[in-house]
């Protein structure tokens, strides 16, 4: 993932954080362990963080827009949902003013599959290094 953010303090331990990022999912079907599915979404997350001192606990929906699929080379966007709905949960610690680190487990919650019976959801473990300004 890759993107910005913004941080709009409730108080001195709750704040708010909306981001705007570019993720890219796959999952791994064959022995050789190669990606097979390839997933491009550009995905808005807002994320209501809980403060301890440097560690956080954070939690929020995200919304997905899916950009690409790519099935073993082959374009399959149009089997898919163009949004994916998910929810973050996590943790951070923030190392200096500006830099922290960030762990979160994304669980999708909408099936993306378009058409026929089958059912497939996005969900993954993030690991994010932020830097503000």
């Amino acid at each position: 993932m890759v993107g910005g953010f913004a941080n709009y303090a409730i108080n001195d331990q709750l704040t708010v954080q909306p981001e705007l990022m570019f993720s890219q999912a796959g999952c791994k079907f064959d022995a050789d362990g190669d990606p097979k599915l390839k997933l491009n979404y550009i995905v808005l997350p807002i994320m209501v963080k809980y403060s301890f001192g440097a560690i956080n606990l954070q939690a929020g929906p995200q919304l997905g827009f899916l950009l690409s699929a790519e099935d073993d080379g082959d374009d399959i966007k149009e089997f898919l949902k163009p949004i994916d709905l998910g929810l973050n949960i996590g943790a951070g610690y923030q190392i200096m003013e500006n830099l922290g680190v960030e762990a979160r487990y994304n669980l999708g919650l909408s099936n993306i599959v378009d058409e026929g019976d089958g059912e497939l959801k996005t969900n993954g473990i993030q690991v994010l290094v932020s830097y503000s300004f």
